[in-house]
């Protein structure tokens, strides 16, 4: 870009500056020194690092065994845990250290992305991949109106507690333990049926988008609250709700079983598809159609989060990305459908993957790609890699000049505001401590 110093000018201009550094050449060239074969030895992993929260289990597994079976690369390393630690660890910085992709099912928020810069990473790249759904059915019936409910309505019929029916229009209304039997009791609109609600057992991703999406959305409706409180999601446990006992147990069948008594289920959109006996219902008027499925409340993204700075690093990583993004995969009919995934309509899927397709197209600046002779990191990659190295080598130093050496390599580093808060810290806390003429010759000491 015009304006914009080359990596490799940049490299050069760092070389330069070590010999203007306060503690002379020697100590500072051995930091960089150091700092360079950290950044060196980080091109040593050769395989793709993933991390993925709990709810996107079944993707990231499903990705990664086509991965090492249809390619000549090594099977990825999969790390699981909650969304906020796989974004945390992914921005924690560059290099082989680090993941290098996430999956999650939300994006990066903006204080994530801080962390991101922060730690060098720069922007990650979000590519939206489907959606992770599940979807209210129940049995075709013969008489009455379909079911048509609402967050609210749902919220009412399976919380553990919701407000008094007797204090409901006060502006602090008590809870109580949930007295609804019948879904008429909650809104006279609704057929009189009782309320027989199934659900897979506890801690599946069905559950999980039960109590964070539905129910979380209707409390907020029904209590005023902007973010729902921890009541919100626990499920009521008498005869309303049915819990399967084991995984294997097979819902479709039971919901069919019970379809006398009006009894719903949350499905994979696939198992629904697939079961002409049952019909998916809106929610708060939105069917669960592929056109809808953005605004259905039972429906959260899928989304792959890239490193691009690991692109040029990682051996394998291209090839991953292209993958996932590919038709075969994520599109319609995609090998992703049948592990519950819902795609993007095909022009918002086809977008993002030229998102993807431009980053991954990039040549490596060095060359060649990592796996090959070189080390396969770009000038950039390797100068903010070193300066990273660098800034950590010195950042808990009591010794301003210290700190200095950084600021004297990298003058406009992205870490240069907290090299020059340190050393006025440390330049205060060292005129506190210098004794006055009063305090004499031993007062130093």
């Amino acid at each position: 870009m015009p304006g914009r110093a080359s990596p490799r000018r940049g490299c050069r201009a760092a070389t330069a500056r070590v010999s203007r550094a306060p503690l002379g050449v020697a100590p500072v060239l051995a930091m960089v020194l150091a700092a360079a074969g950290s950044a060196h030895a980080q091109a040593g992993r050769d395989y793709v690092s993933v991390i993925g929260s709990r709810a996107t289990h079944p993707y990231v597994s499903h990705l990664v065994e086509h991965f090492g079976q249809s390619t000549r690369f090594k099977y990825p390393r999969v790390e699981t845990t909650e969304t906020r630690a796989v974004l945390k660890l992914l921005c924690g910085g560059l290099g082989a250290g680090f993941p290098d992709v996430a999956m999650a099912t939300r994006p990066i928020d903006d204080a994530e992305r801080a962390r991101c810069r922060d730690n060098m990473v720069g922007d990650v790249l979000s590519l939206p991949v489907g959606f992770d759904t599940v979807v209210l059915a129940t049995a075709r019936r013969e008489e009455g109106p379909p079911l048509a409910l609402t967050a609210r309505h749902l919220f009412l019929a399976l919380a553990a507690r919701v407000p008094d029916p007797a204090t409901a229009d006060e502006s602090r209304p008590a809870l109580v333990a949930n007295p609804y039997r019948r879904w008429s009791a909650i809104d006279p609109a609704l057929p009189d049926l009782p309320i027989r609600v199934v659900l897979p057992p506890v801690a599946t991703t069905a559950t999980d988008i039960l109590a964070e999406s539905i129910l979380a959305r209707g409390c907020r409706d029904v209590m005023g609250l902007q973010t729902p409180a921890a009541p919100c999601g626990a499920l009521r446990d008498d005869a309303a709700v049915e819990r399967l006992s084991a995984p294997s147990e097979d819902l479709v069948a039971t919901l069919k079983a019970r379809a006398g008594d009006g009894a719903i289920a949350l499905l994979r959109p696939s198992d629904v598809a697939a079961a002409a006996a049952l019909v998916g219902l809106p929610i708060d008027g939105v069917p669960p159609t592929r056109a809808r499925i953005a605004d259905y409340p039972a429906a959260r993204p899928l989304y792959l989060i890239v490193k691009p700075d690991h692109v040029d690093l990682i051996p394998g990583l291209r090839a991953f990305i292209a993958m996932v993004m590919d038709p075969a995969l994520s599109g319609p009919a995609g090998s992703l459908t049948h592990v519950g995934l819902v795609p993007l309509p095909e022009e918002i899927r086809a977008d993002h993957a030229a998102r993807a397709g431009a980053l991954i197209a990039v040549p490596d600046t060095m060359g060649g790609h990592a796996g090959d002779d070189g080390d396969g990191l770009s000038p950039h990659t390797r100068l903010r890699t070193i300066e990273t190295a660098l800034w950590r080598a010195v950042r808990h130093s009591d010794d301003p000049d210290t700190i200095r050496t950084y600021l004297s390599v990298f003058p406009d580093g992205v870490f240069a505001r907290r090299a020059q808060q340190r050393i006025a810290v440390l330049t205060r806390r060292g005129a506190d401590r210098e004794p006055g003429p009063e305090d004499g010759p031993d007062a130093a000491r």
